[in-house]
């Protein structure tokens, strides 16, 4: 996870708040991805995010506060919502609104980001994997 932020403070071609910002959807994204969703009820959502994601995402979490200063709240909150809108589009067969939801908030930067935004995530989401996978934060 040190690299990966230390990548990104190195590399980042944004500054300022977006680069704050995208940095904080890009943490949130890495963890939703990488936390398995399993098939079970829909009334099961949040009980199943809090075993599955939420342990993972605190640690993940605190882990990058350490390194770079992220709003805590809010990336928990982008957590769950786009790990349990994963867990609808896996488990309902209405369409969940609420993954294109976490992707219009990216629309409020004043320039495009889609493309680093999918370059980050990429790298966000090996590096939480990792650490989902082994059961530790390095």
């Amino acid at each position: 996870m040190h690299e990966f932020i230390n990548n990104y403070q190195s590399k980042s071609d944004l500054v300022g708040v977006e680069r704050s910002l995208l940095h904080q959807k890009v943490i949130s994204a890495g963890v939703a991805y990488s936390c398995p969703v399993v098939q079970g009820s829909m009334d099961d959502v949040n009980n199943l995010y809090r075993q599955m994601c939420l342990p993972n995402a605190i640690k993940i979490v605190s882990k990058v506060n350490e390194q770079m200063l992220v709003n805590v709240d809010e990336v928990l909150a982008d957590i769950q919502l786009l790990w349990c809108g994963r867990y609808e589009q896996v488990n309902s067969p209405l369409s969940s609104t609420k993954v294109s939801d976490f992707h219009k908030s990216l629309t409020t930067f004043a320039t495009d980001i889609s493309v680093q935004y999918e370059y980050w995530v990429t790298q966000s989401v090996l590096a939480c994997s990792s650490i989902v996978n082994q059961g530790e934060v390095k």
